[in-house]
């Protein structure tokens, strides 16, 4: 028998015990971190429960204004919202820029992340 038949055999044994024992199936819920009263809703809550809101605004349409228009969009917006833009365009694969606390060091880490990102390519453009 191979490896494949039998762990699809254990795991259908495991399902028929988990449904006639109602402490198993909690025991097994409470192990992957699920909550028995709702198993799926709670796995897909758990999931987004970290995620941060959508950006105000995309910062490249902006930039193609201008860098001082960026700039003045940027300023009107709290570090928060900053740090929103920051996630939601991957502009922090470190994970850094999310823990710094002045809203000027974020605000400038956008605006030279909108610039670079903006250029990239123009050695092929004609």
């Amino acid at each position: 028998m191979k490896a494949e038949d039998k762990l699809k055999k254990l795991f259908s044994l495991l399902m028929a015990a988990a449904k006639k024992d109602s402490s198993l199936a909690t025991e097994i819920d409470r192990l992957f971190g699920v909550a028995a009263d709702t198993p799926d809703s709670s796995i897909h809550h758990s999931k987004l429960r970290n995620r941060r809101k959508p950006a105000a605004f995309d910062p490249f349409e902006i930039y193609e204004q201008g860098e001082a228009a960026l700039r003045l969009r940027l300023g009107d917006l709290d570090i928060e919202e900053l740090k929103d833009m920051v996630a939601a365009h991957g502009m922090d694969p470190g994970k850094l820029v999310l823990k710094w606390k002045t809203k000027e060091r974020i605000l400038e880490h956008i605006l030279s992340t909108v610039q670079t990102r903006s250029r990239k390519g123009d050695a092929f453009r004609s």
